[in-house]
């Protein structure tokens, strides 16, 4: 037979606005007093159930308390007289274009040949105005940031707990400030497992008519199931932004027994993260290797260049080169026609750059060394 959830508990958990339904608040006393540490007073039974409650999703064990048709209501106020709890269940920045939130998340993943972030460092979103989609697991409402509110940001996970309190409502919508909404805390992890960053991204992809990331496929192993898909979130998000081939052993699958825990596996994040270093390593050799042979090709042409340029310079100042082929005997004809640009009839700057062409077209600083060698043009008077 169950045993009834303590009075003192219950009373505990009303004075903190926690409305929750009787048999999942039974069931979670019961859940707790079977762990490993059993709490010993109700106090610390009531945490354990506030805690529970907030790592749980609201539509399982919430009650009703928001109006009925609330999306219609006008002039209203929330949360008197007494606060109610309400889950996050959608967090968008309604005051920053989208294409500015997805290119702010691109540039935040890390680029091929980088190691990827310390796992304490976030991600600093431009901040305007957040619009929130609020539920009691019944009816749903939103919630607009009339001014800043703390402890909540863009990136913060769905399924957080908050704390409406006397809070006005127009036309649908709360008109949130920090006077009446207060942050629990607390998360759904299910929905969270593929990252909060890669579901946003999937969302602001969704609404700027993108093509979408495929959902990773979670690689199970000796990892806990949640734990998976994050790993195979990262592999399957390196695979597509730092050009890893899809053929990756990051993405192999592993046979799993039919008698496995999931629930009892150990996680060796040593291993992990030795792979990654690992990974991050070889990434950056290849980079390396690459800049070396670039490197070694600009130092190629940087010592053939100076010879190529005293060959022509060479070419240019010799007088049997100069006579034969710059300038041949002038007649009447030439001071009667235009000058022309081939070899043997024409000014010297011309068939200075014919030669110059021919020997090395792509080159300004031999075109303006060969400005030295440039002969005083002929007159037609000198010429008579």
């Amino acid at each position: 037979m169950t045993a009834p959830v303590p009075l003192a508990v219950l009373n505990i958990l009303a004075s903190r606005n926690f409305q929750i339904h009787n048999s999942w608040t039974t069931q979670c006393v019961e859940y707790l007093r079977s762990g490993p540490s059993p709490p010993r007073t109700d106090r610390d039974l009531a945490e354990g159930i506030i805690n529970q409650f907030l790592h749980s999703d609201i539509r399982s064990m919430g009650l009703l308390v928001l109006p009925r048709n609330v999306e219609e209501a006008h002039r209203i106020y929330l949360g008197h007289p007494r606060p109610v709890v309400l889950q996050v269940d959608d967090i968008l920045e309604v005051g920053v274009s989208r294409n500015s939130l997805l290119e702010t998340i691109v540039d935040f993943k890390p680029k091929k040949g980088e190691p990827p972030r310390p796992p304490g460092e976030k991600i600093q979103f431009p901040r305007k105005m957040l619009r929130l989609t609020l539920t009691d697991g019944h009816e749903e409402v939103t919630a607009m940031e009339c001014v800043h509110l703390p402890g909540i940001e863009l990136s913060s996970p769905i399924g957080m707990k908050v704390e409406i309190t006397n809070a006005e409502v127009r036309r649908g919508v709360i008109n949130a400030t920090p006077s009446n909404f207060r942050v629990l805390g607390g998360q759904v992890p299910s929905v969270n497992d593929l990252g909060v960053l890669f579901l946003l991204e999937q969302k602001l992809r969704r609404m700027l008519q993108l093509e979408e990331l495929p959902i990773p496929q979670p690689n199970a192993g000796a990892h806990g199931a949640a734990d998976a898909a994050e790993i195979a979130a990262r592999a399957h998000e390196r695979a597509h932004h730092n050009d890893i081939p899809e053929d990756s052993d990051l993405f192999d699958e592993v046979d799993i027994a039919d008698d496995f825990d999931f629930d009892e596996a150990e996680i060796d994040m040593n291993a992990i993260l030795a792979t990654e270093a690992l990974y991050s390593a070889s990434q950056k050799a290849e980079l390396d290797d690459a800049r070396k042979v670039g490197d070694a090709k600009t130092t190629v042409v940087n010592e053939r260049k100076p010879l190529i340029e005293d060959n022509v310079i060479e070419i240019l100042s010799q007088e049997s080169v100069e006579s034969e082929i710059f300038f041949s005997p002038p007649t009447l004809a030439d001071a009667e026609r235009p000058e022309e640009t081939h070899p043997g009839s024409g000014s010297s700057r011309n068939v200075q750059s014919h030669v110059l062409k021919r020997i090395c077209p792509d080159s300004a600083a031999l075109r303006k060394k060969s400005k030295t060698f440039e002969q005083p043009a002929t007159t037609k008077r000198e010429r008579s």
